[in-house]
């Protein structure tokens, strides 16, 4: 038998470290990049392999079994991580030192790509693709994952997150850990997992899209109100905003026509709410279904009601909410209402034309 590499030696000692984090059960090892194209590689240690050369350039046409292991390991996946510095309420500088941390305690280099106004999340994703990387991971806000989720739709490339948001609803839907060192390990050794998404006037959304109240809470929850109170700025904005008069929506749910005069309507391919509240039942993102939330609020003790009922979990059977399943929907009113998408403002429009796309993301997700 040959000798080993000296490269293979520290690729071994790196999965050793990588085991040592993720408790032994890791797919394989990771070629991370972050700045896409500052970290392009020539020739990688694939192709030497096929075209008869080691990873030193040297005749490898009959490579040791442990060299040809960790050579395709060390290329199997490519990896980008994106980071948004400006997200949450904790300390950017903080938060992207812990994950370095990480990453170099499993042995691997990866340059963080940061978020900036002119360079978001979703044209770093679309780069990232366009550098045939395999594996997108996002670091960042609601906002952010929502941004790559779009840019990563009916590409294949795996999207992972790593929750640094104010409500982190992504997470909290998945059931994606919300502490640091979980969300990275999973990030970089969970199976990725093909999931539905919604599409509204052609923009896709992963968790929901509303019409009326909860787009206004959304639009009235900004950033300065969050750094002063956190999640509590949803429940704010929510109530702020009840005083305003219901809408009259014209539904129609697979050719089955609606008229409902409601506070706001929902269509939601994932139904937790912040604080983790199931607030529309029997979604699942991969039935290939949207449920069509109606909800109907006049007043406090209505409010009241409706957070008592999903804490519970007995909202099938509340009276102010009526859901009903469907693949495509259209939702017509007579006057512009606020839009949201994935808890982000989306504008404001009198028709959202809303179908699910099945399986058309893949998300790295708890096994299980």
């Amino acid at each position: 038998m040959g000798k080993t590499p000296m490269g293979a030696v520290e690729l071994a000692d790196a999965s050793k470290k990588l085991r040592a984090l993720t408790g032994g059960d890791f797919p394989c090892l990771f070629r991370l990049f972050g700045g896409f194209k500052a970290h392009r590689r020539g020739t990688t240690n694939r192709e030497r392999m096929e075209s008869g050369l080691s990873a030193t350039g040297e005749n490898a046409a009959n490579p040791t079994p442990a060299q040809d292991l960790i050579e395709l390991a060390c290329d199997r996946e490519r990896v980008a991580f994106i980071f948004n510095p400006a997200s949450g309420q904790a300390n950017a500088t903080q938060r992207e030192a812990q994950i370095q941390a990480l990453l170099q305690r499993a042995g691997l280099r990866c340059g963080l790509t940061e978020t900036t106004l002119e360079r978001g999340a979703g044209p770093l994703a679309q780069e990232a693709v366009r550098d045939q990387v395999e594996r997108v991971i996002v670091s960042g806000g609601d906002g952010s994952v929502m941004e790559a989720a779009g840019a990563l739709v009916g590409t294949g490339v795996a999207l992972g997150i790593v929750p640094g948001g104010t409500g982190n609803l992504f997470a909290l839907n998945l059931a994606i850990p919300t502490d640091l060192e979980g969300a990275v390990r999973l990030a970089l050794t969970g199976q990725p997992t093909a999931i539905d998404v919604g599409r509204c006037n052609d923009t896709p959304f992963v968790l929901m899209a509303g019409m009326g109240w909860d787009a206004r809470m959304i639009r009235d929850a900004d950033r300065q109100l969050k750094n002063r109170l956190g999640v509590l700025a949803y429940f704010w904005a929510a109530l702020r905003n009840l005083a305003q008069p219901s809408t009259a929506y014209r539904i129609r749910i697979d050719g089955r026509r609606l008229r409902r005069r409601a506070k706001t309507v929902i269509v939601a391919n994932l139904g937790r709410i912040t604080g983790g509240l199931q607030a529309i039942p029997d979604t699942h993102p991969r039935d290939g279904y949207l449920e069509v939330a109606i909800l109907r609020a006049e007043s406090l003790i209505d409010f009241a009601g409706l957070l008592w009922s999903a804490i519970r979990g007995k909202m099938r059977e509340d009276r102010r909410l009526e859901v009903i399943r469907g693949r495509e929907i259209t939702i017509t009113t007579a006057r512009p209402q606020p839009l949201q998408l994935d808890g982000n403002e989306a504008g404001e429009t009198n028709r959202a034309e809303i179908r699910v796309v099945q399986r058309a993301l893949h998300v790295v997700l708890p096994s299980g």
